[in-house]
């Protein structure tokens, strides 16, 4: 049994001792009789090694999923936040999964994960709380929005590494601070008899004149100094548009027009009733093609015609169509002034 000893002392004890000298050596501090191991103890020593091995890395994986990435008032987003709803946008939208895209699209999903915090808190204070079934049926919203079943729609996000979770966390911020723009917004917003009958008065003096069926993506610009960041962010949705990514799943994620939960649709919007810049685009395009980034007085546009034609007067709108756009474009001014507002008044930390 001597060799077995000595291979203990001078092999094993070395590796398994991570306080300082091995056992058994000229400089341990312990007698050597102490590590005298029998066969059976080493196998078990050698288990605990690579135990530990597998412990180790994960917890370091973790630690770096755990990192603090921003902080909104009292809560925090973490790395693992942000890291699994740049997985889910860059899934939804079709967008090829490459560690440059994600590191490109960083930036715009941490602003999405910090403003849907503060809606959601919004939201939360003013007594808005929803129960588990009205996330259930959001869910079998989206999932029939992909012609599926709510079961096959998570099991077709599990194929593609995305948690059902993933997409609950997004729908109860979104649909609390929808519940709290109907609740506290929408009361503010009054649509007069002259506001629609000058609306249709100006629609049948375009009668005769191109009629656009377009959808957008839309990158408000509150403040000049966003300006930069505002077109960095239209030019790299319309770089991944190019190479193929949805426009619909693009829109819901990034635009912030009234039109975003619809996948970006306008509808039908006659020659006239747009910024200049944008009818001059869509008079030069055709039906299927997509503008680059439009800079307009409110900011960038990324348009997609569907379709022309000619406005025919006998086609109007109605009364009620035309009050529902007016009144849909005065929400989506006090939706984005409130968000401004809730980020004026919060502390917001970003440690990249």
């Amino acid at each position: 049994m001597m060799w077995c000893r000595l291979l203990a002392c001078t092999t094993t004890c070395r590796f398994f001792l991570p306080h300082g000298r091995p056992r058994g050596s000229p400089f341990c501090s312990v007698p050597p009789p102490c590590c005298i191991l029998r066969m059976d103890d080493m196998k078990k020593l050698f288990q605990i090694l690579a135990l530990s091995l597998c412990i180790i890395i994960p917890a370091r994986a973790q630690e770096t999923l755990a990192r603090i990435v921003a902080t909104v008032n009292d809560r925090a987003i973490t790395e693992n936040d942000l890291e699994n709803r740049t997985t889910l946008i860059m899934t939804a939208s079709g967008i090829p999964a490459s560690e440059e895209t994600r590191t490109r699209l960083r930036p715009q999903v941490l602003r999405t994960l910090i403003d849907e915090e503060l809606e959601l808190r919004a939201a939360q204070k003013s007594g808005i709380l929803l129960a588990q079934d009205d996330l259930d049926k959001a869910f079998e919203v989206v999932a029939m929005q992909n012609n599926l079943t709510a079961d096959a729609f998570a099991a077709a996000l599990a194929d593609s590494g995305v948690k059902k979770g993933w997409i609950y966390k997004q729908l109860r911020a979104q649909l609390s601070w929808t519940r709290f723009v109907q609740r506290h917004i929408m009361s503010q917003i009054d649509v007069t008899d002259t506001d629609i009958a000058e609306a249709l008065e100006r629609l049948a003096a375009s009668a005769g004149k191109p009629e656009w069926l377009v959808a957008e993506i839309f990158i408000p610009v509150e403040n000049p100094e966003d300006d930069a960041s505002a077109e960095a962010l239209a030019t790299r949705i319309f770089e991944e548009l190019k190479k193929g990514a949805s426009f619909p799943a693009m829109a819901r994620q990034f635009s912030q027009s009234a039109g975003a939960a619809g996948g970006g649709d306008l509808g039908w919007l006659p020659q006239g009733q747009l910024d200049q810049t944008l009818e001059n685009a869509l008079i030069r395009m055709q039906p299927g093609h997509l503008s680059p980034p439009l800079r307009s007085l409110r900011g960038w546009h990324i348009l997609l015609l569907r379709d022309v034609r000619t406005l025919d007067p006998d086609s109007l709108p109605s009364t009620t169509e035309i009050g529902n756009q007016i009144g849909n474009e005065r929400l989506d001014i006090l939706q984005r002034r409130a968000l401004r507002d809730l980020r004026a008044s919060a502390f917001i930390d970003i440690r990249g």
